[in-house]
């Protein structure tokens, strides 16, 4: 009799067989099944063996967050409109921040319906962007925009504090806030480009609050290895560590290899704000630490750039990655018979503190080309001792370009030099509400930024206003005129609305002051005291009075240049897909991702 096996037993034998056969044989090396692949550079060929060309890394891109806020304050430019679906998360998010409980009465005495239906208010979407590297307590810029269509101008207005998170554009929908903005509008000078008056108003309903977000949760740096190596990791950060030392008293180095597949970064104080900079350097830095491995790969990064002018970014962010010792290399191409050789070993060797970059840094702030004279002045803040480089932003200063003024400026800024006279207005609660810079050289020149903070910058000796003048700004609400005789001050005329008992009532003041646009700046946006205060002010802010001097300055009869720097709202709205700033809860739209920011050697992680 035949016996039969069930199939499954004939089956589990089979199996036990033949693994029983491959396990005499020799074992092979591999991966772990089911393991991902390490990644592969795929960088230029002369940045390979820099840490970029090594690692990824992760948490180096500015992190979008998003929210819904409301703006007080505003003079009627408001609207009672809300979109219905995010009308009664405001009110939540408002009665959670007491507004109509009876414990805040005196502080808010109206209900958020009330507050609601108010054209001193309006519903708006805020967008932030943490920078790369941000511990908790770093401020940043946040966008606002009006939420409905029927805000005409966000203008003196005021962002209650709310929260911020990635996805906190969508009501209803939980999110872990990880930041919170609040503070004045800054309604950038009305654009000339727009011609119409819709155009105008559709500006107006567009705002930054200048470093008005702040982080609550940090954002570590990581590198993450290509392939995990626990004595590659410890390598590269020693190389780190031996490169950009953590300030004494730090808490933790600049690296540190917690695995063999990730080092952790810590952005050294010098670069605490240039944190992207920074990243960018970790990544051009090569790898190599034996001996002679700095002039070596310094003299093989200037071949690269003679043979390709493209190259010329990363060669520059490799050079001055491998630190002061490349000095002794760059020196040689200081007077390159190549202007664009010369200029990057320069900027170069004035970012490292060589002090023999000034001499030929000094003689090319007079070249008859404007973009030398600007590479010039953006060289000059690696030597803010410098005699010679202080003479060179001098002539700079006084140069035929704005742009090249304004280069100039930022960097006498940035070194500290005293050469600029600063004065700060704060706010009612001690902070900064602005900053006003006078630099009496060259032409009149108005330039507004509010590049990491909130500025008004005034150039020329004669920055003020002819005799006789007569200016009507604001459709008459303020006024400036000036008699026949110079040698009287001017004076000014200002209306606002005010609320009082319930009611509006407009209040007029009328004072006189120094001709110039420094004064009619300082006396808008002072914070009037009282009796004891010397100075009278009417407490506008940031954006108010710098919209004043703007319209001021470009009045007829008053000789002077007006530079705005629309910079700020240029990389905030760049930065988001614009879906992610029109998004309206009541058309149920996705959130989209940000748009993320690419470079540097080898591949980023998110």
């Amino acid at each position: 009799m035949i016996l039969r096996m069930p199939r499954a037993l004939t089956a589990g034998l089979v199996l036990l067989v033949v693994s029983l056969s491959t396990g005499c044989q020799p074992k092979q090396a591999g991966r772990v099944p089911g393991a991902s692949p390490g990644a592969t550079y795929r960088g230029p060929s002369y940045l390979n063996g820099t840490i970029g060309s090594l690692t990824q890394t992760r948490h180096n891109r500015p992190q979008i967050v998003t929210g819904y806020g409301l703006v007080v304050d505003l003079a009627g430019t408001g609207s009672s409109e809300v979109p219905q679906q995010l009308r009664q998360w405001i009110i939540n998010d408002m009665t959670k921040r007491g507004v109509g409980l009876a414990r805040y009465e005196d502080i808010f005495p109206l209900s958020p319906e009330q507050m609601l239906a108010s054209d001193r208010t309006a519903v708006v979407r805020v967008v932030g962007f943490i920078p790369t590297g941000a511990v908790a307590g770093t401020r940043f810029d946040v966008l606002v925009e009006a939420a409905d269509g029927r805000t005409t101008s966000l203008a003196g207005g005021r962002l209650w504090s709310c929260d911020l998170a990635p996805g906190g554009n969508q009501p209803g929908v939980f999110v872990d806030p990880i930041a919170q903005a609040d503070g004045p509008m800054f309604v950038s000078p009305t654009d000339p480009a727009a011609q119409t008056r819709f155009e105008i108003q559709d500006y107006q309903r567009r705002a930054v609050v200048v470093t008005g977000g702040v982080l609550k949760k940090s954002r570590p740096l990581e590198l993450v290895l290509n392939q995990s190596s626990r004595s590659r990791a410890g390598a590269i950060s020693d190389r780190l560590n031996e490169r950009f030392p953590a300030a004494p008293g730090a808490r933790r180095p600049t690296a540190n290899a917690i695995s063999p597949l990730v080092v952790q970064l810590a952005v050294p104080a010098q670069y605490r704000d240039r944190p992207e900079h920074f990243v960018q350097l970790v990544r051009h830095l090569s790898a190599d630490r034996s001996p002679d491995a700095v002039p070596r790969y310094a003299q093989y990064l200037a071949e690269q750039l003679i043979a390709d002018p493209t190259r010329g970014a990363s060669v520059r962010l490799a050079w001055e990655a491998l630190g002061p010792a490349a000095g002794i290399v760059l020196e040689h191409y200081y007077r390159h018979e190549r202007m664009d050789v010369a200029l990057a070993a320069l900027h170069v060797g004035a970012a490292l503190g060589d002090e023999t970059a000034a001499g030929p840094l000094q003689e090319l702030a007079s070249h008859e080309d404007a973009a030398v004279r600007l590479s010039v002045a953006d060289s000059l803040r690696g030597l803010p001792r410098s005699t010679r480089g202080e003479s060179a932003l001098l002539t700079l200063l006084d140069d035929a370009s704005q742009e090249v003024r304004i280069a100039a400026y930022n960097t006498l800024v940035a070194t500290g030099n005293p050469l600029v006279n600063r004065q700060e207005l704060l706010d009612n609660d001690g902070s900064l509400r602005m900053v006003i810079d006078l630099l009496p050289i060259g032409e009149p020149l108005v330039y507004i930024t509010q590049e990491r903070y909130p500025r008004l910058v005034i150039f020329g000796r004669d920055a003020g206003f002819p005799a006789p003048t007569s200016a009507a700004i604001w459709d008459g609400r303020l006024r400036v005129s000036r008699a026949d005789d110079p040698k009287q001050p001017a004076r000014m005329l200002f209306q606002r609305s005010e609320i009082e008992d319930g009611q509006r009532v407009t209040k007029s003041s009328v004072h006189d002051f120094y001709p110039s646009f420094a004064t009619l700046a300082y006396v808008l946006a002072h914070h009037w005291t009282g009796d004891n205060d010397p100075q009278l002010g009417f407490n506008l802010t940031y954006g108010e009075a710098v919209d004043a001097v703007y319209q001021m300055a470009r009045q007829p009869g008053i000789d002077a240049a007006v530079h705005v720097d629309r910079g700020l709202f240029t990389r905030l709205l760049e930065g988001t897909q614009p879906d992610e700033r029109n998004q309206r809860p009541e058309t149920g739209e996705a959130s989209p991702a940000a748009r993320g920011a690419t470079g540097g050697a080898g591949g980023t992680g998110s």
